[in-house]
């Protein structure tokens, strides 16, 4: 059995326990060597479970065969495989650092720390992508889970895609089961969340999402904590980034293509990574690694975090995941997809989408303090006195959307039956006393509501509020409802100004069609005079009738001007490779 402070294999010795998964636990460890020299490594440790031992072992197996093919300065090396009493495994190169999850929501990168990260990721997965055996075979590797908390930042600065435990590749014996769709929702490629067949670019698209976020600092889709697998569904193709930012039109083209629909149409991950150090070049001498180093530092101040924590704690419970026909394991939620409907009706196997789900203590205490830190750098954009002082890191001037908040803390809230209250309320103090709020005046004295609670009406002053992630909601008659997700921090006052719409007719849908754009060169959209996003551009509704659809490329000067008819329910399709 396997203990902390007992030697494993004789040489591990067993420092602490990073975290647990539904079927083993991930070790920080020390490896012994000549001379009592000792190397830090991480291990991953998978207990019994019964019946489902002989599949667990098989499918732990086959993520150590592929890992161990692995080898790059940009991935998260394997160092051993091994049993013992009865229990496998895998020894992991330890990465003292966070994972960009953890960095974004404790600073504001730049532009240019973002290429860099971004050129670094998709190095890696270049690398993984090319991947072929000895007879010089493409295995085919797809990562399938390309996500901020799947990509380490070291204290040197250095960029590691980890956790291969959900990839495939034709090394597999046991394939995942038809239909069922694995990782993280608000990453997911369109082809994944369908479960259809991936490949190489399907991880492209989630580097995408990942470079939006870094670049737009806000989601493509919207708050992460809120994407269902139905609303992922439903959504429609991710805005261009140029729609939300000020950026540069190649950047934009690039991203923009990476988070094509289409598959097709994006670059590989080596074009990717060629692409951002063309533009990082231009932009002259960075010295991105002692810049990240810089962050990451004041980023793991006491308590320290360890990456693993998150990237390999869950890996665990998706290993259990798919050894199991009906995937009970813990750290997942299961839901039913259309296809797998679809097979249920026709007598075949139901699917299944499998998305990780934060559990237990240690989650709920990492939230908390992501919260308390994260309160110093919002109080300082948001509500820090005009011309002051701030010890935020600056914002990259290409940037003027406001960054996510409450990147760990979701709230439940209750929208509806709240009592009403005349005149000032006295709020009883939260958990860590001092925080203020001060709420603008509305039109028509809007009710302001903090998590769920009255508060009274605008203009308000609440103090004695703890610290902390909460939603403000402000309601008045005849006008839209204001609704912000905000952090308090303790001592410091925050001021919002919230302007409220007023609640129109509603108006009839006109019938509507899609317009999907490519073009070789790239280039930018414009229909009707108004400026869309790069190419490719897929699925773009319009209602029906004749638009004017203009295409410029700016390196070149470039330009055309065509006409096209949308029709009623149908995609037309523009190509345009002769200008």
């Amino acid at each position: 059995m396997v203990r902390d402070g007992q030697e494993l294999l004789g040489r591990y010795r067993l420092l602490r326990r990073l975290a647990s998964g539904g079927m083993g636990d991930v070790y920080l460890a020390a490896a012994a060597g000549p001379g009592g020299v000792e190397r830090q490594v991480a291990i991953k440790v998978v207990r019994p479970s019964g019946e489902r031992t002989e599949a667990l072992r098989q499918m732990f197996l086959e993520e150590a065969k592929l890992s161990f093919l692995l080898s790059h300065p940009n991935i998260v090396q394997t160092l051993d495989v091994g049993e013992i009493d009865g229990q496998q495994f895998i020894v992991l190169e330890y990465v003292d650092g966070v994972t960009l999850a953890r960095l974004l929501s404790r600073c504001r990168i730049s532009r240019d720390l973002a290429l860099h990260i971004g050129a670094q990721a998709a190095r890696g997965l270049a690398y993984a992508h090319a991947l072929s055996d000895d007879d010089g075979h493409a295995l085919g590797v797809v990562h399938r889970d390309v996500s901020p908390s799947n990509l380490l930042v070291a204290r040197q600065g250095h960029i590691k895609v980890v956790d291969f435990g959900l990839a495939t590749s034709s090394l597999r014996e046991l394939q995942s089961e038809s239909g069922v769709v694995k990782g993280k929702v608000a990453y997911m490629p369109p082809e994944q969340l369908r479960g259809d067949a991936l490949e190489a670019r399907s991880d492209v698209y989630s580097l995408g999402v990942v470079l939006f976020e870094m670049i737009a600092r806000r989601h493509p889709f919207g708050d992460p904590l809120e994407l269902t697998y139905a609303r992922r569904c439903e959504a429609p193709p991710a805005p261009g980034l140029e729609s939300v930012c000020e950026v540069e039109p190649a950047l934009a083209a690039l991203v923009n293509r990476c988070l094509s629909d289409e598959i097709e149409w994006r670059p590989s991950a080596d074009e990717v990574r060629r692409e951002l150090d063309a533009l990082l070049a231009e932009r002259g001498p960075l010295d991105a690694e002692a810049q990240l180093g810089e962050l990451v530092a004041g980023a793991v101040q006491a308590p320290r975090e360890n990456p693993f924590d998150r990237a390999l704690g869950l890996e665990l419970g998706r290993v259990e995941a798919r050894a199991t026909e009906r995937g009970d394991g813990q750290g997942e939620t299961r839901v039913e997809t259309p296809a797998g409907r679809a097979a249920a009706s026709g007598g075949g196997e139901s699917s299944a989408v499998v998305v990780p789900r934060r559990g237990g203590a240690g989650v709920a205490i990492a939230a908390v303090v992501v919260v308390a830190l994260l309160a110093v750098a919002v109080w300082a954009m948001w509500g820090a006195p005009r011309g002051g002082a701030s010890n935020v890191v600056p914002a990259d001037s290409g940037g003027r959307s406001k960054p996510e908040v409450g990147a760990k803390a979701k709230v439940e809230l209750k929208s509806k039956g709240a009592s009403k209250s005349k005149g000032e309320l006295k709020v009883a103090p939260m958990v860590g006393v001092g925080a203020s709020l001060a709420v603008r005046p509305v039109p028509g004295g809007g009710e302001v509501y903090v998590d769920g609670k009255l508060r009274g009406t605008a203009p308000l002053s609440l103090s004695g509020l703890g610290a902390g992630v909460v939603e403000v909601r402000i309601e008045t008659a005849g006008r839209k409802v204001y609704r912000q997700r905000v952090t308090l921090e303790a001592g410091a006052s925050l001021t919002l100004e919230p302007r409220l719409q007023r609640v129109g007719r509603r108006v009839v849908a006109k019938a509507t069609g899609t317009l999907s754009v490519n073009s070789e060169p790239w280039s930018i959209v414009w229909v009707d005079g108004k400026r869309l996003r790069g190419t490719p551009l897929v699925k773009h509704r319009l209602t029906v009738g004749s638009h004017r659809v203009r295409l410029v490329h700016p390196p070149k000067k470039l330009s055309t001007t065509r006409r096209v008819f949308i029709r009623a329910g149908r995609d037309t399709a523009l190509v345009v490779t002769r200008w």
